[in-house]
């Protein structure tokens, strides 16, 4: 149980950290769409279960951790695909003679490839602290 605490407690302390340096709202607002927040959404209840599974030393649960980590990675690299499609389809149809159209075009691409960006990172970074947390918790058992 002391593991798991320091654990977390070194996550979140790592998080404040990227927070009080402006990484957290850089995210947020670069991701236009709500994966990155599913996906915090998601290992929040990740973190419910592993708490749960603590205080009620019983089976139940460790499995829905690694379950739970594997899908934050796909949403992750789900949201890589849809920025990647939102990059795509910014540049369809546009005027390249037209400099104008063609900025305009190019700016929508770049959120595009920043969704896809930062999906990822984001379902990496609590897919893998999640990924942690059921390893520590298998440990135990």
């Amino acid at each position: 149980m002391t593991r798991l605490a320091v654990l977390n407690f070194a996550g979140a302390c790592l998080l404040a950290w990227a927070a009080w340096n402006g990484f957290v709202q850089f995210a947020y607002v670069a991701d236009t769409t709500p994966i990155s927040l599913s996906i915090v959404a998601l290992f929040v209840f990740g973190l419910g279960v592993a708490a749960y599974r603590v205080y009620r030393p019983t089976h139940e649960g460790t499995e829905l951790l690694r379950d739970i980590a594997a899908w934050c990675a796909g949403l992750g690299m789900f949201g890589t695909v849809i920025g990647l499609v939102m990059m795509t389809q910014s540049l369809r149809g546009t005027d390249i003679s037209n400099a104008d159209q063609l900025a305009k075009a190019i700016n929508i691409a770049f959120d595009g490839y920043g969704v896809a960006l930062i999906t990822t990172a984001v379902g990496f970074v609590f897919g893998l602290w999640t990924e942690v947390n059921y390893r520590v918790l298998k440990m135990m058992s």
